[in-house]
Formats: structure tokens, C-alpha cells, sequence
């Protein structure tokens, strides 16, 4: 695998993400200056990413111009007859998410920020354990058969996991660049710690995507380069056995739960509902849909779908669901025609792990709305675009 030619990364730049995705991630809204992170912090970031990028727009960038033509349909919602405050606040947060998505390219297009992007994402999901923590939300004992209800938390209670998921592969990148005992390590306790708060928050989706992210990972992403074929085959013995107690607590655990019962009325679950009433809605009006936050006047509920797919038919027709299928399309398709000229190398099955999973998870939650994962997706759309792809060698 060769890499394009990158410069040295500036630390006070570097340490500025940080502060700009945990602000945006944990502390911005838990001590309500997420207006300062949304219209400053971010808005500064961006004209810091244009100013490294300036240079090279007409590279890389192709993402970034069919998300910006999302926007623009969105742009025909005023010429209905709309809820302008709805569509104001979404409008206002899709600009942001549309702003806060080209940062990572125009940062790491010429310049290696990536670890700090990642670092950002790890300090956010541990700055959210602990905020949960101190109010008594978060345990390491009995958190499998607590019955409080979920609006206790600071945060909207799925947003957690979506967070972990995020910073999770976060750590499988670190992981693969450095492999030292450092990474090892916290690659082993972290997702840990994510089960249990997917456990603490029942995030049906949480617990089933670290649980499955990481089984891949450690059996079909991570290479063992010792070239004792004995030791190889004692490690693999070793990792499957710690595999096996794993999920055999697991299942103890999860018999106990409260998450169980979550999980067994599933059939019943409201998503269901508002994603056949968005398809409902995209029926009626399937050219250009209702128009940008307005499906839920059209929800018995009063929600949004939950469910990128649905939402995007729902509110911008056939045309938004075009452009949407695109812009996670394109990326996903690189990433198979790479991993398809050199199957072993482990970066590019991770990358291909990356998007098929990020395509399963807008079944969950709207992400193209959402600043903070766009920001990491086009985090992972910048470090595939470093990758120099010719035929027969990566």
C-alpha cells in the first residue's frame, strides 16, 4: 500500500479538533456553549481547512459536491407551504453538518490529521461515560437490570452509541497504524465499556454493532505477522477461547437484562412505524417530498424517521434519494474496487468494513443531519482518498 505525499501536521491545529469534536461530541451541549461550538468553533475550523485545501479543491472533492447538491434541493422546500421553523432549524443544522463535513477533507487532503480526528472521537465517548458517571448513570456493577427509564440521561439515550460507534473505529485505526501494547490495550477495554453503556442505555443497535464490529476485527481485519506458525496457531487458539468465555458472559448477562425485553418487543418497535409513514409520505409526493424537516407534521408520532433512507424520500422525493444513494454509494464502491486489487491488506478491508457498516446504521438514525457524523464519515471518505490506487497494487 502506498500513500500520497502528505505534510507535517501542525499540533496547535491538531489540538484545536480535539477541542472542536469534543466540545461538538460531549461538553458543548452538557454545558449548553453548543451555540459558541456550532457558529465558532466550527465555522473557524472550516476557513482553517479551506486555507490548508486551497490550493487543491479541484481534487477530492467529489463528496463533498453531491452532499453540497443534497443541500441544494433541500433549497425547494420554500416553495411550499411549510412550517418555516422547521425547516429553519434543520436547515440551519444541515448547513453546519455540510460545513463540518469538509473540514476532514480539506484538513487531511494535504496534511495528516487523522489521529487527532480519532483521538477527538475517543476523549468524546470517554467524556460521556464520565458525565454519566458522576450523575450516577453509569456503573461497572448491576447495569445489565436497571429500570430507570431512559430519558434520564444527558444526552438522548441512542446517542451514546452512535458516539461508540464512531470512536470505536476510531480505535481499530490507531490500532492498525501503531499496533503497540497501548492501542492493544485499549482497544480491549473500551468496547467493553461500550457494551456495558449500550447495556445501561439499551441501544439495541449499539450492543449488536460493537459486538459484531469488533468480532470482525479481531478475526478477519488484524494480521499476525509472526512468522512462527506455531505461535500463530496458539494465538488464534487463545483469542477464540477468550472469544467463547466472552460470549458465554454475555449471554449470562443478557438473559438478566433489561435490554431483553427491549429487544423482544422489537417487533412492535415505534421505528417500524415511522419509517412505513415516511414511505407513506414519499408515495404522496415522490418527485420533490414535503420538504426539509416537515415530515414530522405528517407523523402520528411527530418525529423523524429515524432512518436516513426514509427521511431523505420523505422530505426531497426520488431526487433526494438519488443524490443520498450517491454520496454513501460512491465512497462504498471505492472501497470494494480497493479491497478487490489487494484482499490481505488489512486498512483496506477496514475501510470496506467502515462503509458497509455506516450504510447498515442509517437504519438507525438520520446521520446525513447530523454534524458529528459527517464529520466522521468524511474523516474515513479523506484517509481512503490517500490511498494511491493503480491496477495491481495499492
Amino acid at each position: 500500500m502506498t500513500q500520497s505525499k502528505v505534510n507535517k501536521p501542525s499540533v496547535m491545529i491538531g489540538l484545536f479538533v480535539i477541542l472542536a469534536l469534543l466540545s461538538l461530541n460531549a461538553i458543548g451541549p452538557f454545558y449548553n456553549y453548543q451555540t459558541i461550538v456550532l457558529f465558532g468553533l466550527i465555522p473557524f475550523l472550516f476557513l482553517i481547512s479551506f486555507r490548508k485545501d486551497i490550493y487543491t479543491l479541484d481534487k477530492g472533492n467529489g463528496e463533498i459536491l453531491i452532499y453540497t447538491l443534497i443541500i441544494i434541493v433541500t433549497l425547494s422546500t420554500i416553495f411550499y407551504g411549510i412550517n418555516f421553523e422547521l425547516f429553519s432549524v434543520a436547515f440551519n443544522g444541515i448547513i453546519i453538518s455540510l460545513i463540518a463535513a469538509y473540514i476532514p477533507i480539506g484538513l487531511n487532503k494535504n496534511y495528516d490529521y487523522g489521529d487527532y480526528f480519532h483521538l477527538g472521537f475517543i476523549l468524546s465517548i470517554i467524556t460521556l461515560i464520565l458525565i454519566e458517571y458522576s450523575i450516577g448513570n453509569f456503573s461497572l456493577t448491576g447495569f445489565a437490570n436497571v429500570k430507570a427509564s431512559r430519558g434520564r440521561f444527558s444526552f438522548n439515550a441512542n446517542y451514546y452509541s452512535y458516539i461508540s460507534y464512531f470512536a470505536n473505529f476510531s480505535l481499530f485505526y490507531l490500532h492498525l497504524k501503531y499496533k503497540n501494547i497501548l492501542t492493544r490495550i485499549v482497544l480491549i477495554i473500551l468496547p467493553v465499556l461500550f457494551i456495558i453503556l449500550s447495556f445501561v442505555t439499551q441501544s439495541r443497535s449499539g450492543l449488536l454493532f460493537i459486538l459484531i464490529l469488533n468480532g470482525f476485527y479481531w478475526f478477519t481485519i488484524v494480521k499476525n505477522h509472526n512468522s512462527n506458525v506455531l505461535s500463530k496457531i496458539v494465538q488464534k487458539i487463545v483469542l477464540i477461547v477468550i472469544a467463547v468465555l466472552f460470549v458465554i458472559k454475555l449471554i449470562d448477562t443478557y438473559q438478566n437484562s433489561q435490554i431483553k425485553s427491549r429487544i423482544s418487543k422489537s417487533a412492535e418497535d415505534s421505528r417500524k412505524d415511522l419509517a412505513s409513514e415516511a414511505l407513506n409520505v414519499f408515495a404522496d409526493y415522490p418527485v420533490l417530498g414535503v420538504g426539509l424537516g416537515q415530515f414530522p407534521i405528517y407523523s402520528k408520532s411527530g418525529q423523524f424517521s429515524h432512518n436516513s433512507y426514509t427521511e431523505i424520500l420523505a422530505e426531497h422525493g426520488i431526487i433526494g434519494g438519488i443524490l443520498l444513494l450517491f454520496l454513501f454509494g460512491v465512497p462504498t464502491l471505492k472501497s470494494y474496487h480497493n479491497l478487490k486489487k489487494n484482499c490481505k491488506d488489512p486498512m483496506l478491508r477496514l475501510n470496506f468494513m467502515f462503509f458497509i457498516s455506516f450504510l447498515l446504521y442509517n437504519n438507525a438514525y438520520v446521520f446525513y443531519k447530523a454534524s458529528y457524523a459527517m464529520i466522521y464519515f468524511f474523516l474515513i471518505i479523506s484517509i481512503q482518498n490517500k490511498l494511491n490506487v493503480t491496477k495491481g497494487e495499492i
